[in-house]
């Protein structure tokens, strides 16, 4: 990969500068939306030195969420060339400005004043720019002019936040969550975990829609590609292994492209494989119209009975066995037979902090009710299959878990998700709804999974409801905007993204 948009044009306008013995003062950033705040950052910078350089962040590694940065880079680029006391502007493709600094090695590198401390530096980059700087005999300075937010001014004037999401968004600030979040972060990353429930075989097939056939009633369609993921539980580790270091997985799989795929990710979770006679891995075949990304039909592949006795007394001895060395125990039941009601019992017992979701689906629905479990300390599930177990489609979320499943599942805390409308979470005496961030979805695929697993990770580090609403919909956002299982959640990205939205 180019670091450095026209590299070579860039040293040989440095190497002039160096020529003419100028000073050289290098600021770097994202400049989405230019503003006054920018205009004196780079005005101070400027009295530095004899040259000021710019250098922009390229669209694919700004990490603040969806429809982020609002102008693209060639405009942003743009913008600032239109600066008189800007000398040269170039683009960087990397999350960092190390690239930037390497090639101008500047005399003076340029931050605001918020980036003094290091402890405030979510991303961790801006201490190793630092060290880059000082490497070249550079010197790190800071602006002391009036901040101003292109984060904050987007949303309250260019983003189409509701006046519900600002209210609700404005308790968060006040409260800096964000400074919670980090203050628990070394118990958040060693918690012991435990994820059990199916692998799936998600795969998608691109295809061109050609027309109705002359013969038939049928509609032919050309087949481009295809792609394929490790999904169901295996995914939920997968995306968990961004927060937390410990993150072990109960499953069973026969498909060893599996094995590539989690490795492809570079991910660290710890996988037992029981490699049971009687659950083949589900496969689930989507035949997606490419150019719209938008799924025509989907085709099941499994052995739909229970499993063996045997291969039951496989997963409880493991449970026996290990169950009890895991702070937290995550049940991710897709109804696909793996968990067995003795099963269920035993977990129910035995687990330290138990978090728990059953999905319904097309293959299951009706039959794999949240209400198989009788207790929980985090329960999770979406609003359809509440109203499923509550058995009555017209009830709002509320009355559902008031009026029904509080009386049916003892847990301390219950999360439903609502799709477009945000989610919703109870305990025993408080409610808070949070509205979503964005409508703009690339597929919703895996979402609620996601939602479900990180948000269990914080329940059971004592996070309240609110601030579980909070962190489960900047998962399910930064989710829906992932095509498939193709990316997982980082939580670098997480944390930059909830920053922006609490600006």
């Amino acid at each position: 990969m180019i670091l450095i948009e026209n590299s070579k044009k860039i040293k040989s306008i440095i190497n002039g500068f160096r020529k003419n013995s100028y000073k050289i003062i290098l600021a770097h950033g994202t400049f989405d939306l230019l503003h006054v705040g920018h205009i004196k950052h780079l005005k101070f910078a400027k009295k530095f030195g004899h040259k000021l350089v710019v250098s922009i962040t390229a669209d694919k590694f700004v990490k603040k969420g969806h429809g982020r940065p609002y102008f693209k880079e060639i405009y942003r680029k743009e913008m600032l060339e239109s600066l008189s006391i800007i000398d040269c502007v170039f683009v960087v493709n990397d999350p960092s400005a190390i690239p930037a600094i390497k090639i101008v090695k500047p005399d003076f590198y340029l931050k605001g004043e918020e980036y003094k401390d290091n402890s405030k530096d979510i991303t961790k980059k801006i201490k190793k720019e630092k060290q880059e700087v000082k490497k070249y005999g550079g010197k790190v300075i800071y602006s002391n002019e009036v901040v101003y937010s292109s984060s904050n001014l987007i949303n309250n004037y260019f983003e189409n936040f509701s006046r519900e999401l600002k209210e609700k968004i404005n308790i968060f600030k006040k409260r800096n969550i964000i400074n919670k979040i980090l203050l628990n972060l070394k118990k958040v990353q060693n918690k012991k975990i435990l994820i059990i429930g199916e692998t799936i075989v998600d795969e998608y097939k691109y295809v061109q829609p050609l027309g109705k056939t002359p013969k038939e009633n049928l509609i032919s369609n050309l087949l481009l590609k295809n792609e394929i993921f490790a999904g169901g539980v295996l995914a939920a580790g997968i995306h968990l292994s961004s927060f937390s270091k410990n993150v072990n997985v109960l499953t069973s799989y026969d498909k060893p492209i599996l094995n590539k795929i989690i490795k492809s990710f570079g991910s660290l979770i710890k996988i037992k494989n029981l490699k049971l006679d009687s659950l083949k891995t589900i496969e689930k075949i989507r035949y997606v119209e490419t150019g719209l990304n938008r799924k025509l039909f989907q085709i099941y592949k499994m052995i739909d009975k229970p499993i063996s006795t045997f291969d039951e007394k496989k997963i409880f001895s493991y449970l026996i066995n290990n169950l009890k060395k895991f702070d937290l125990v995550i049940v991710n039941d897709f109804g696909h037979n793996l968990l067995t009601p003795k099963t269920i019992k035993f977990i129910q017992k035995n687990s330290k902090f138990l978090a728990i979701n059953a999905q319904s689906n097309s293959s299951n629905q009706g039959y794999n009710l949240i209400t198989k479990y009788k207790k929980a300390d985090y329960v999770c599930i979406d609003y359809p299959e509440a109203k499923l177990a509550a058995k009555n489609k017209f009830l709002s979320p509320d009355k559902i878990y008031r009026n029904i499943l509080s009386k049916k599942i003892k847990t301390n805390k219950f999360a439903i998700t609502l799709g477009k409308d945000g989610s919703i979470v109870f305990d025993k005496n408080k409610q808070f709804k949070m509205p979503v961030f964005s409508n703009k979805v690339v597929d919703t695929m895996g979402a609620g999974d996601a939602y479900f697993v990180i948000t269990s990770l914080f329940a059971s580090c004592g996070f309240e409801i609110d601030e579980i609403a909070l962190i489960g919909n900047t998962i399910g956002s930064l989710k829906t905007n992932i095509r498939g299982h193709s990316k997982k959640i980082d939580f670098e990205n997480f944390l930059s993204y909830l920053s922006t939205i609490l600006k």
